[in-house]
């Protein structure tokens, strides 16, 4: 795939249409300043539909790049966050976190972060409950 296509991933669990105009302004910002097309991927609220067409768009090859505001949106209810992130990393997908590019070769999740705002740990954390170093060949 040359073009590169990101989906722009938004999600809130309390239907707060203020969290989701602001994810989706910062989300395509960040997809124009980047030359990239988008396609919004539009939760609203705690359906896991919207995901599950994600994935299905990644498989398919329809999409090579997410963006999300910060992980917490990726974890939902039908699948792990580890479980996302495996497929992510499996499909060669580009995730930026914000304005990040994630590192699917060292990070740590924590289950506190999970519930925190900006819930990830890049570093190694004693305290982590998964981590994954060397792209988890160590």
């Amino acid at each position: 795939m040359d073009r590169k296509i990101c989906g722009v991933y938004v999600r809130n669990s309390l239907n707060n249409l203020d969290s989701i105009r602001k994810q989706i302004k910062i989300g395509t910002e960040f997809c124009n300043s980047n030359n990239f097309n988008f396609e919004y991927y539009n939760e609203n609220g705690n359906d896991s539909k919207i995901l599950r067409k994600l994935l299905s768009d990644i498989e398919s090859c329809k999409i090579n790049i997410v963006w999300v505001l910060n992980l917490k949106r990726l974890s939902g209810e039908s699948m792990s966050l580890t479980a996302i992130l495996k497929r992510f990393r499996i499909s060669n997908i580009a995730l930026y976190v914000n304005d990040s590019i994630f590192d699917f070769n060292n990070y740590c999740i924590s289950a506190s972060a999970i519930s925190a705002p900006y819930e990830l740990e890049i570093s190694a954390d004693n305290d982590a409950d998964f981590c994954v170093y060397n792209g988890g060949r160590d």
